[in-house]
């Protein structure tokens, strides 16, 4: 869940609460008829709290029931702070079928990013809910899913970047031909137009990573990507600190020709590659399952933080990305 930009709701992806389902059998909105159908068939409305900046995923574990318990997987809805009255609620998946979906919020633009499991990117107004595009994004099929130890849930995720003189929202959809090594495309947030793709095992083959596995793309944070090797060891876990890199992007405009005269184009520029090293070594290992990656505006860092092994100690890290 994400407070809106302006404070005063309350945004929750459907169904999800500490790996289940929290479902609501007594929500009564506004809306006579969506109210009777709530008593009816019941609504999840509270999803994982986390800090906006962040994503989630959000899917049911419901198994048969009724329609509205399975479809409901599939809400983002947004609640009065004050009142807890329902202000919308939109439908996020692209077919009945589907039940899962992942999402990203940016307090700074207002918006909420919302990417299924079909390829669906979409982008919408956090204070009405309003549609600002859709476009396809690549997706990882379950085919690929079966090999090695990712699954074909959506990933996206999201960070501001400098473009010229502004600092624009871009949004990065996560797939994986194989399974395994992952790449993420990159899109201007306002408008849902590509920009450019990363591999994460060629960023961490530049940034000279230590170790070996899946290479993951793991979470953005003030313009940089972090990604990272995922061993498969009983549970996915990240060996040690210099498995993972920090990757500081830019997006550039260039001047193109085309038939149609000139055009401009964006164009993704790496600025810096960089395993990461901290003072001494972090040398336990991490699960990967826990790694969350938090914006810190005030100094530029990306600020990481996950689980060790065992689940011991929680291991911390605050890294320039430009060094």
């Amino acid at each position: 869940a994400w407070l809106s930009s302006d404070g005063a709701a309350l945004i929750t992806s459907g169904g999800v609460r500490s790996g289940g389902s929290y479902y609501n059998e007594d929500v009564v909105d506004d809306d006579e008829e969506e109210g009777k159908q709530q008593r009816e068939g019941g609504e999840y409305i509270l999803g994982p709290f986390i800090d906006n900046g962040s994503s989630t995923t959000a899917s049911t574990t419901s198994t048969g029931g009724d329609d509205q318990r399975s479809k409901s997987s599939c809400n983002l809805a947004s609640r009065s702070v004050a009142t807890g009255e329902l202000l919308w609620r939109r439908n996020v998946c692209s077919t009945s079928s589907q039940s899962t979906y992942a999402a990203y919020a940016s307090k700074d633009h207002a918006m909420v990013y919302t990417l299924d499991s079909s390829g669906s990117l979409r982008g919408w107004s956090d204070g009405d809910g309003v549609l600002m595009f859709d476009v396809p994004a690549p997706t990882t099929t379950a085919s690929a899913a079966t090999t090695g130890s990712s699954t074909a849930e959506p990933k996206v995720f999201g960070t501001t970047v400098q473009w010229g003189a502004d600092n624009v929202e871009v949004i990065g959809a996560v797939t994986s031909a194989d399974g395994k090594d992952e790449v993420v495309t990159l899109y201007d947030g306002s408008t849902g137009a590509s920009i450019g793709t990363l591999s994460a095992k060629a960023l961490l083959s530049d940034a000279k990573a230590k170790g070996g596995g899946a290479a993951k793309v793991l979470g953005m944070s003030n313009g940089a990507v972090l990604v990272g090797y995922v061993k498969d060891d009983g549970d996915p876990i990240i060996a040690s600190s210099n498995s993972m890199a920090v990757v500081g992007i830019q997006v550039n405009t260039i001047r193109t020709t085309t038939t149609e005269g000139e055009a401009l184009e964006a164009s993704l520029e790496v600025t810096s590659a960089n395993a990461i090293k901290v003072d001494g070594g972090v040398k336990s290992s991490m699960l990967y399952g826990t790694v969350q990656v938090f914006d810190t505006p005030d100094d530029g860092k990306v600020d990481i933080a996950a689980v060790s092994v065992g689940g011991s100690a929680v291991i911390t890290m605050s890294v320039d990305p430009t060094s």
